[in-house]
């Protein structure tokens, strides 16, 4: 796989992302850590444990690589694509990591671990709408923040959110719910309550205030990997996010 430039980040992301300095960009390969990794967990909202940049430059890189080389988002109305049945490696080993070395999913034991994943392009100012995954997912969902910062927020979802046979068109209040702010490299695993009776968003909005500092976002790029309870055939979907 051939090394990740800064104009190869330009031509898929645009100029504003967040930079992965050159030595660190050089390595290709998906080296992931092998050493045990404790996750961060939220009190108020039980199964969301946070790895906060669990991934290195280097694996963010080997994963961006890869994503331009399959030219998912080469088309301007495109920003979501979705692989069903066998997924890509580099998507499959991360969480291979995530169950084997973190306590990311100690409570999911299943094979395959995952048969969906998701690619989400969000360009600056971009968000989407809170909503819960589908019933048709299994639990235990891991999420996969790369580029820019974003602030995720997480509200207690409503009976109808939880039951939806189709996402909804919810709009995310800022002033309500528990924000999450997710840097380049942070693994989230949505498992149990925090999967099934939580619903999470991203506003749409430039500038994140975190802590009282004013964050530009730039471009984000996130990769969702979830188990379809029915079986599926390998498949590649692109298309715009709602």
């Amino acid at each position: 796989m051939s090394e990740l430039t800064s104009e190869q980040l330009d031509e898929l992301f645009g100029s504003d992302v967040d930079s992965i300095s050159e030595e660190e960009g050089t390595k290709s390969q998906l080296d992931l850590p092998t050493v045990n990794v404790i996750s961060e967990k939220f009190t108020a909202i039980p199964g969301l444990r946070l790895v906060r940049q669990g991934l290195s430059h280097a694996v963010q890189s080997t994963l961006l690589e890869f994503i331009i080389a399959a030219n998912y988002f080469q088309n301007e109305t495109t920003n979501q694509a979705m692989h069903f049945g066998d997924l890509p490696d580099s998507f499959a080993k991360v969480g291979t990591w995530a169950k084997s070395c973190t306590d990311l999913l100690n409570d999911i034991d299943r094979h395959p671990l995952f048969n969906q994943a998701i690619i989400n392009l969000y360009r600056s100012g971009e968000g989407i709408r809170s909503h819960v995954d589908l019933q048709k997912f299994d639990d235990g969902i891991l999420i996969i923040s790369l580029l820019s910062s974003c602030v995720m927020i997480m509200t207690p979802a409503s009976e109808e959110l939880k039951n939806a046979s189709s996402y909804q068109n919810d709009e995310i209040a800022d002033n309500v719910g528990i924000s999450i702010h997710l840097r380049p490299g942070d693994v989230l695993a949505l498992t149990g309550p925090a999967r099934w009776d939580w619903a999470h968003g991203i506003p749409a909005r430039e500038i994140d205030v975190i802590h009282g500092e004013q964050i530009q976002r730039g471009s984000r790029v996130s990769i969702t990997l979830r188990k379809l309870k029915c079986s599926a055939v390998g498949a590649i979907e692109l298309s715009q996010r709602p």
